[in-house]
């Protein structure tokens, strides 16, 4: 089953494998390089693997495998020197904490971690819809830092476009322009866009920033809403290419794309709600309950509002078919058990 799906995608999609390295193994977690992009890195895990492929996770399991998957790209992070002692962990509310990259710092005694909350949002209402959409940072929090001391910026989020991130970022770097202190280097983690990561690079460039980055299993593609974060799919909102769909490929090394066919229904957005995966998260305020109903919800509409486009590509095959299936299958199930704990908790 593998080798007939992969055949059949790798035929249909452009595929990059050759640019595409093996750097390293450590610890459960292999990192590949990017050839003509140094400081740009795909880190491959189990977990991440599952995270990526799998939109039925949520709740507890999401938060487990988050939180081992971060402590081996931690481990990764520390092997390779990315990091300074002195770090200003960057906390991009309410999602980017899902990731719990701090817990496993917390874990390592060596640095100094002074944390800063802050959250960017898109002005319009921004499920699914990122490309034409203002960023305005409608919280932020205190940062307090040393005068001449210069600092990793670390900053776990997803980046799609990159244009929240880059808001993010700017803001710390004008606090610590008013205080004398400096950024020297940004160290992002999680799903990552090419896109987003280029929009990112100028920018950093522009303000004299190194930035490395470690994307979780692929450097996605982005769909034309600036939302949708495929390993492969087509992107309905792109135009046509030769009468059909415009077909969208990620970054991704051949074994692990290999590895997570069977598990991946092409098109579906990697991350999902990553907020509303959570059980609970900060909003800067008050902690909240992720609102894990409606991911679920809203990723089996989409589910099935890409087997309606799918089916008809050249492409497309019986083997894919059950992959939808048993994608299908775990969002019922999936949907049924967080309905069960809902009704539970409101007898409570």
């Amino acid at each position: 089953m593998h080798e007939d799906i992969l055949s059949k995608v790798v035929q249909n999609f452009a595929f990059d494998f050759d640019d595409v390295i093996p750097e390293r193994e450590l610890g459960g977690v292999s990192l590949y390089g990017i050839r003509e992009r140094p400081q740009l890195f795909i880190v491959d895990a189990p977990e991440g693997r599952r995270l990526a492929t799998d939109p039925s996770i949520v709740g507890e399991e999401f938060d487990s495998l988050n939180r081992t998957l971060s402590r081996k790209v931690w481990r990764l992070i520390e092997d390779m020197n990315a990091v300074g002692e002195d770090i200003i962990f960057e906390h991009v509310l309410r999602a980017a904490p899902g990731y719990r990259l701090r817990e496993a710092i917390e874990e390592r005694s060596s640095f100094k971690v002074t944390d800063f909350y802050i959250r960017p949002r898109y002005i319009q209402t921004s499920y699914r819809q990122h490309s034409h959409n203002y960023v305005e940072n409608v919280f932020t929090g205190e940062l307090r830092l040393k005068e001449s001391k210069s600092y990793t910026l670390v900053k776990p989020d997803t980046e799609a476009t990159g244009r929240s991130s880059i808001a993010a970022i700017d803001a710390v770097v004008e606090k610590c322009r008013s205080v004398g202190a400096s950024i020297d280097k940004v160290v992002l983690y999680g799903f990552i866009s090419m896109s987003g990561y280029r929009r990112i690079l100028e920018f950093a460039n522009q303000r004299k920033l190194d930035v490395v980055a470690l994307a979780v299993e692929d450097v996605t593609a982005l769909a034309s809403n600036g939302y949708d974060m495929p390993v492969y799919g087509v992107d309905e909102g792109g135009g046509s290419n030769k009468g059909g769909m415009v077909r969208l490929a990620s970054m991704i090394p051949e074994k692990v794309l290999e590895g997570i066919l069977p598990e991946y229904y092409p098109g579906m957005d990697q991350p999902g709600d990553w907020s509303e995966r959570q059980s609970e998260l900060f909003n800067g305020v008050s902690v909240e309950k992720g609102d894990i109903l409606s991911h679920l919800n809203r990723s089996l509409t989409r589910l099935n509002a890409l087997r309606s486009i799918n089916s008809g590509e050249p492409w497309y095959s019986q083997q894919i078919d059950e992959v939808y299936q048993k994608n299908y299958e775990r969002l019922l199930d999936s949907l049924r058990n967080q309905s069960g704990e809902d009704m539970l908790r409101q007898l409570d």
